[in-house]
This record gives structure tokens, C-alpha cells and sequence, in this order.
């Protein structure tokens, strides 16, 4: 069995085979350069067979592979067999992971999802909710949410108070976090804390959030470049509401990336999460438009057994390389079906 590597804009997988990591990943050569740094490095998950100790981070990080010890995601059973560490692997680290036979899996994780935007609160009943009826009703008091989001707007009349908010893009771990968590590229985080907990202070209680009275914790995962949000940072947010006891974490980004099959790093530190008895709550996708998906019927060969399938690529005087992954069959299962 040969291993696996993808690559898809900067994004890299490598799937040990038989539990040894090939020595074809001493080759790959990285473009991802940090800013004033001359070293390249590539953001990813690094999944173990266990937790690296401290001794073995610091080995590692020795040889070009500095694993952030705190950014743990654990396995989860009968789903995700292996946890991951959040790691910065630099050019010379490949061998060192080569050599590791506790290291499975090294997925990149400099992928960025984008905001999207939720539908009314009426639309679910919510108004019923507050008011209660038979029951008594509910508007969130006493419980733990956390947003993670382009930025916040903390002095905005709707938003109440966080009782913590950071910006993760800042750093790697709290100490390094920032505590200026607005962003001017878009307004879509306080939009969405407004949906979850706005006051309605400003609109006499007509656009009151879905539960008002919830203890809020305000993560900006957003860079201020573009609103987009790196996935690193968003496992760090993930990671925070997990530990100060968030009972529930709304993440409203998108993206498409080669995981649809609930195997990838957000999926597992929300799976994780969900283990924990924390409610996570995410956006489905806006993304219908960008046609990045086909679904058809395709003919079986009585003669070679293969369907074939034409795709038209409309020429647009760029070069382009297209990718091609299978996610979905109702006959054969994907193990016995490739693309050639």
C-alpha cells in the first residue's frame, strides 16, 4: 500500500501504511513561510497512537516538528481512533515524524473557512420558547456559550458582557491571545452573538436573541485581513470552551475541503467536545453556487466493469489542477471504486 499524499491549494495528508510514515514525506517541500521568518512551515495535526509526553514534544521540536503540548485533541470512540496534536512542522521535521512510530497521520490544517450567515430566530419558534406555556420558559439563564466568530463588537447596546473574550489569532495559547477581539473586515460575529444572546436593547425587545440571558464567552477565530478563519485557531477555541465548561459552542464558518465524511480536525475536536456532553452547533454551508460538487449515474461496462464519466473544464487562460474525490456511492463501497 503506497501512502497517501493530497495536496489541494496548501493542504497535505499523509496516511502511514502498515504503521510506518513513508520516507516519501522527507521530500515534500513546503511554501508556507511565516512573516519574518526565513524557515518554512506547514500548520497541521499530528495524530498519535497516545498523548506525547513533554520529553517527546521537546525532542521533537529538536528536530523541526514543535508540537503545541496544551492543543490536544483526544480520540473519540467508535469514531476517531487516534487524537492529534495542533503543530507547527518546519522543512528538516519531516524525517523526525518519519522516524516516530507513535505518529500515525499528519494532516495540514492550513485550510480557512468563511462566514455565513443563520436565519431568524422566529423561524424556529423562539418567541414561544421565551414566553413558555405549558413549561416554564427558557432564555438560556445559567449556561455557558461560546461563539466562535469573525470578531465582536463589545460595545454594541445588543451584546451583553463576556465573561471572557480573546482573540485566538493572536498566539498559540492564552498567554498569548489578545484582548481586542473586534474586526473592521466584517461585522458577521457580533451579528451571530447577537442571534445567540442579543438583548434587543435597541429594537424595544423585537430582535432579541435566541437565548438572552446565556453566560457569554466570545472567541474571534477571524484574521483581520479577510474574515476568513484558520482552523488551527478555531481548535484552540474549541479547546478553551471545552476547559472553562462551555455547555455549548456555535461556530457559523464554512468551508469545503476534501473531509466530508466527518473524519477531519474541526469534526473530531467537536466530536470530542459533544463526548463531554457540550452541544456544538455549526453552519451547514451557503456553498451551493460554487458548483464544487457533482452527483450523476454512471453505466457499468459489461466488458471492463468501469463507468466512465466526462467532465467539461471551462478554459479560463489560467492553469489550473483539479482534484477529484469519491464521497459517496450507492453501489460498491468507495474502498472497491477509484478514479483513474
Amino acid at each position: 500500500m503506497a501512502t497517501e499524499i493530497a495536496f489541494a491549494q496548501s493542504y497535505l495528508e499523509t496516511v502511514r501504511p502498515g504503521g510506518k510514515l513513508s520516507s516519501e514525506l522527507a521530500s515534500v517541500r513546503l511554501d508556507k513561510i511565516e512573516s519574518g521568518s526565513d524557515e518554512a512551515f506547514l500548520r497541521c495535526a499530528v495524530y498519535c497512537t497516545r498523548r506525547l509526553s513533554d520529553i517527546e514534544t521537546a525532542i521533537l521540536e529538536l528536530g523541526g516538528v514543535r508540537i503545541n503540548a496544551w492543543a490536544w485533541i483526544p480520540p473519540v470512540a467508535g469514531r476517531h481512533p487516534y487524537g492529534f496534536h495542533v503543530a507547527r512542522v518546519y522543512e528538516r521535521g519531516w524525517r523526525v515524524l518519519e522516524a516516530d512510530a507513535c505518529v500515525v497521520r499528519v494532516t495540514s490544517i492550513e485550510d480557512v473557512a468563511w462566514p455565513e450567515n443563520d436565519v431568524t430566530a422566529e423561524h424556529v419558534g423562539l418567541r414561544r420558547v421565551h414566553a413558555g406555556g405549558t413549561l416554564p420558559g427558557r432564555t438560556g439563564k445559567g449556561v455557558k456559550v461560546a461563539v466562535l466568530d469573525s470578531g465582536f463588537d463589545l460595545d454594541h447596546p445588543d451584546l451583553p458582557t463576556p465573561i471572557e473574550a480573546w482573540d485566538v489569532t493572536d498566539g498559540e495559547s492564552i498567554e498569548e491571545w489578545g484582548e481586542d477581539v473586534r474586526n473592521v473586515v466584517t461585522p458577521h460575529g457580533t451579528h451571530v452573538a447577537g442571534i445567540v444572546a442579543g438583548n434587543g436593547s435597541l429594537s424595544n425587545g423585537q430582535y432579541r436573541g435566541a437565548a438572552p440571558d446565556v453566560s457569554l464567552y466570545l472567541y474571534k477565530v477571524g484574521r483581520d485581513s479577510d474574515g476568513a478563519s484558520p482552523i488551527e485557531g478555531v481548535l484552540f477555541a474549541i479547546l478553551r470552551a471545552i476547559e472553562v465548561g462551555c455547555r455549548v459552542i456555535n461556530y457559523s464558518y464554512g468551508q469545503i475541503s476534501r473531509f466530508v465524511d466527518g473524519t477531519g480536525p474541526i469534526a473530531q475536536a467537536f466530536d470530542a467536545a459533544f463526548a463531554e456532553g457540550v452541544v456544538c452547533v455549526s453552519s451547514a454551508g451557503n456553498e451551493g453556487t460554487g458548483a464544487r460538487h457533482a452527483e450523476f449515474r454512471v453505466p457499468r461496462s459489461s466488458e471492463t466493469g468501469d463507468a466512465r464519466y466526462r467532465f467539461q473544464v471551462a478554459q479560463s487562460g489560467e492553469e489550473r489542477e483539479i482534484e477529484f474525490y469519491l464521497v459517496w456511492s450507492d453501489g460498491p463501497e468507495l474502498d472497491d471504486v477509484e478514479l483513474r
